[in-house]
């Protein structure tokens, strides 16, 4: 699992509440997986950690059970991640950027994952890998790459505050990963405007992917697959992309903290179709860790929660 551990400092509504401070970033997408994994199966977390907080981080993540081993973390000189998250409501946030380690080389990058078997990839700082990187990636790894897009999207003004940037050579970046996953608004950017998510997906896996997903909040999931794929369980008789839709489990956990969702959201769908589920119940199981993850604040104690949910069949209501 490659991508980045951030500090999240969590602003919501309320005048006067203090910032909740917690391990973001990763270290939601390793407790989902935790939570999902298959008990033979281990994750080995790639980053580099700032020096700051390279001591702490390791303390945090090294009990979390599933994980092989810390040897592809890399201790930076550069201050790590810490981002402030403001929320507006339940779901509507903007965020600044504090320190910022920086993107891997594929000649640093290679020997790391030479032995997985396959790569879960989240863009959270949004420059953990360039294009050339990228390339070399598909071309050197064998197995299946699942890419979380969502940073790849973002740069940072002169205030540290995210905003909004142009993703040059999509086209080019798509090519290199075979599932991708995306909220709404970033699935259609990357369409060139398609409004529909169930339409946004099948462009993609009509560009090349092999499958691809738009998280979509309190509305679920979309999702799109390749016919033909391992991942629809069954033979289709067209050779047009297989798409759907998957609503959020009936009676959801209140909203608390919506921060992390995608990142439980995407580990959980990888982990379930590495594991033989169909596409269907892929999403349908991401949507109900995802809720889950919204019903409850910060990483600390996420992976025991998500695991006591069980199959999504005894746990949803």
């Amino acid at each position: 699992m490659l991508g980045t551990f951030v500090w999240d400092r969590i602003h919501t509504p309320g005048a006067g509440e203090s910032p909740h401070e917690d391990w973001g970033g990763l270290t939601y997408s390793l407790e989902a997986f935790e939570a999902a994994r298959d008990d033979e199966w281990v994750c080995r977390p790639i980053a580099k950690v700032g020096s700051d907080l390279f001591e702490p981080l390791c303390a945090r993540i090294s009990d979390i059970d599933g994980i092989a081993s810390l040897v592809a973390l890399m201790n930076v000189p550069e201050p790590n991640n810490r981002v402030d998250l403001f929320y507006h409501d339940a779901a509507d946030r903007c965020e600044r950027l504090q320190g910022g380690v920086p993107g891997w080389t594929w000649a640093e990058l290679a020997p790391l994952v030479a032995e997985c078997d396959a790569l879960y990839v989240n863009f959270i700082a949004g420059w953990e890998l360039d294009l050339s990187a990228v390339r070399k990636l598909r071309e050197e790894f064998d197995g299946p790459i699942f890419c979380d897009i969502h940073s790849l999207l973002l740069g940072a003004d002169h205030s540290g505050m995210r905003v909004r940037r142009e993703l040059r050579d999509w086209q080019e970046w798509s090519a290199c990963f075979d599932l991708v996953q995306g909220n709404k608004d970033e699935i259609r950017i990357v369409t060139g405007g398609i409004e529909d998510p169930v339409a946004g997906v099948r462009s993609l896996v009509e560009s090349g992917a092999a499958a691809a997903f738009s998280t979509l909040g309190p509305d679920g999931a979309a999702w799109a697959a390749a016919a033909g794929s391992p991942w629809l369980g069954t033979p289709t008789v067209t050779s047009e992309p297989v798409s759907g839709h998957s609503a959020l489990p009936a009676q959801p956990p209140p909203v608390v903290d919506a921060t992390g969702c995608g990142d439980v959201w995407g580990a959980v769908c990888f982990t379930s179709l590495l594991a033989g589920q169909t596409a269907p119940a892929a999403v349908e199981r991401a949507n109900w860790f995802g809720a889950a993850t919204a019903g409850r604040r910060g990483t600390a104690g996420l992976g025991e929660s998500l695991r006591a949910l069980g199959p999504v069949e005894q746990a949803a209501p």
